[in-house]
């Protein structure tokens, strides 16, 4: 009996030693070469399990450690400084805008008081057409002229845009005003009319 064919050695060693015949010599001798066909085998041991966390899991500690910041904590962070933006920066720009209007009403002023000294010269207030350029150019055929009756050119508002001239006005000898900073008609705060109506110099006369 050789040890090739579908069964291992081993198996065909343990066949001839269940029937309890009688073994050759070289049958007894292949039992001394395969002992350890009978030996019994060792245990395996069982190496102990490795629980890993779920992807998703690991992923967002990952994202945390690495980012420092979750969503939820960007958003947080987010909203604390919008709140704080809209506390802080209308005390910043209130001042400013105060600031404007009162430019403004400085300079309808002074153009004012020049007006007053280019009618004393003159006697009446540029006309319309004339306009404010008359206190700084003198208009054709006025020998009384005196000027220039500001030492600056003509201001803009401090919006930018032209001071709006009438003579004669509607309101007095001379209409002269700025809409503010939206240029209309009306409003409050920085959008109020500044008007030269109401900051007249105290010496105006009709």
């Amino acid at each position: 009996m050789g040890f090739s064919g579908d069964r291992g050695p081993c198996a065909l060693l343990r066949a001839e030693r269940s029937r309890g015949a009688l073994l050759s010599t070289e049958t007894r001798y292949r039992f001394a070469l395969a002992e350890d066909c009978f030996a019994p085998r060792p245990a395996r041991q069982m190496r102990p399990a490795i629980v890993r966390p779920p992807a998703r899991l690991a992923a967002l500690g990952h994202t945390k450690s690495r980012g420092g910041f979750t969503l939820v904590e960007f958003l947080v962070v987010f909203l604390i400084v919008g709140l704080l933006a809209g506390l802080v920066l209308p005390r910043y720009l209130a001042p400013a805008n105060k600031s404007d209007v009162l430019l403004a009403r400085a300079q309808v002023e002074a153009l004012g008081k020049a007006l007053e000294q280019y009618r004393a010269d003159v006697g009446s207030y540029p006309t319309t057409d004339q306009g404010l350029e008359a206190l700084i150019s003198q208009p054709e055929g006025l020998d009384r002229w005196q000027g220039p009756y500001t030492q600056k050119p003509i201001p803009t508002d401090p919006w930018g845009r032209p001071y709006q001239y009438k003579s004669p006005g509607e309101h007095d000898g001379y209409d002269l005003f700025s809409y503010g900073a939206d240029g209309k008609p009306g409003g409050t705060g920085e959008n109020v009319d500044i008007v030269s109506w109401q900051a007249a110099p105290p010496n105006k006369t009709h």
